[in-house]
């Protein structure tokens, strides 16, 4: 997936949080066996980390932060020296204690006075646990020797993958308006996303989170991304539920028509060359596989051009100098059309294009028989049907 994010809350039932003591942010603790060792403090933002300060840690293990009250639930970090890093979800003007002990080989770590913070430590630890087995079984994978054991291994990685997605599912309908939510929807294991927003299961956990952040945080950084992130999901899923129901049914609609301008801004339909032999192609001109099919291209255009062979090909430029280049350089005769929108362009979304060069071929009445026909098999199918 797709880009990582991270960030916490808690929900409406523990926002009311008592200043009476003091109308400051406190995080302090002890650190095992870190005398006069330096321990940071970190802002975590979306795309960068701010120190906020650091400090040294008295002979007795206790350090302390200060700083003055938060208008709405921030992520920060503390770092210790040897390298170990707790996640924190602070909020207005909490009291919160982090005690590290490193005199065992997995240091453990106890919170208090947060509960967004406790939240936000039980989810990494599940996650840190899971990345762990994962990671176990996967080296076991590639050592086992036998399809059952491997299907075995790969199960119970399922499994644990499983688990953890039903976990986090309870978790976010139980606290919707939480950053703790947020932030175990964005988890990863050996670099790969749990949750996947392009999922239809998925994508619900994303939504509600959104939603409902977004009814108490319409202004935070993070609560916008999340917000524009799902919408922006479900634009890409209704184009491809547009472009699927276009290209389903060959024989009723056979190749849907698109339009832009040629040149000299003259509008040109697909659909006027029906009655031929149609190759439609998306390139670009800054695109150096593009430019190579280009050459083959005008080889083939020249040989069976007479014989009612067409190009129609749309450029995915957003240069028209560009595109108009590429045209003279190339020495492209053919049909050539660009609407300047780049990777948005209607066409382009319509075939659903994610690579280029691509390529339909189109039959005289418009039918679809042929896709990403390059080379040989380019070559190889035009003689077949011109012979």
């Amino acid at each position: 997936m797709k880009k990582q994010i991270s960030t916490a809350l808690c929900t409406i039932a523990f926002l009311g949080v008592s200043c009476s003591k003091s109308d400051k942010v406190i995080i302090s603790g002890t650190i095992a066996d870190a005398d006069k060792q330096v321990v940071k403090l970190e802002r975590l933002g979306i795309s960068h980390t701010e120190i906020i300060d650091s400090v040294k840690v008295a002979k007795d293990g206790s350090y302390s932060f200060e700083m003055e009250r938060l208008s709405e639930p921030t992520f920060m970090q503390l770092t210790t020296a040897d390298g170990r890093n707790v996640m924190l979800l602070v909020d207005s003007c909490e009291h919160i204690s982090v005690d590290i002990n490193n005199k065992n080989k997995d240091a453990s770590v106890r919170v208090t006075g947060s509960v967004g913070s406790q939240q936000l430590l039980e989810v990494t630890n599940r996650a840190s646990e899971l990345q762990k087995n994962i990671k176990r079984l996967g080296e076991e994978y590639n050592m086992e020797k036998t399809d059952d054991g491997r299907k075995s291994i790969y199960n119970e990685m399922l499994r644990l993958r499983n688990d953890y997605k039903s976990y986090v599912n309870e978790f976010v309908f139980e606290y919707p308006r939480s950053f703790v939510s947020y932030y175990a929807l964005f988890v990863t294991v050996l670099d790969i996303p749990i949750f996947d927003v392009m999922d239809t299961n998925d994508q619900i956990l994303f939504a509600t989170v959104a939603t409902s952040l977004n009814l108490l945080y319409p202004e935070n950084e993070r609560v916008r991304h999340l917000y524009e992130y799902v919408i922006q999901a479900k634009a890409i899923q209704k184009r491809q539920k547009l472009s699927d129901a276009l290209l389903s049914d060959a024989n009723a609609v056979n190749s849907p028509d698109i339009q832009a301008p040629d040149r000299n801004g003259e509008q040109v339909k697909l659909s006027s060359l029906r009655g031929k032999t149609v190759l439609l192609v998306f390139w670009a001109s800054q695109d150096e596989n593009s430019r190579k099919a280009n050459r083959q291209l005008v080889s083939m255009y020249k040989k069976y051009h007479d014989k009612g062979f067409e190009i129609y090909q749309v450029s995915l430029d957003q240069s028209k100098v560009l595109w108009e280049n590429a045209i003279d350089t190339d020495k492209l005769t053919w049909t050539n059309v660009c609407d300047l929108q780049g990777t948005a362009s209607v066409a382009a979304r319509i075939y659903n294009i994610n690579s280029i060069p691509s390529n339909f071929l189109l039959a005289a009445d418009g039918e679809i028989i042929g896709k990403d026909l390059w080379n040989d098999m380019l070559s190889d199918r035009l003689a077949e049907m011109f012979r």
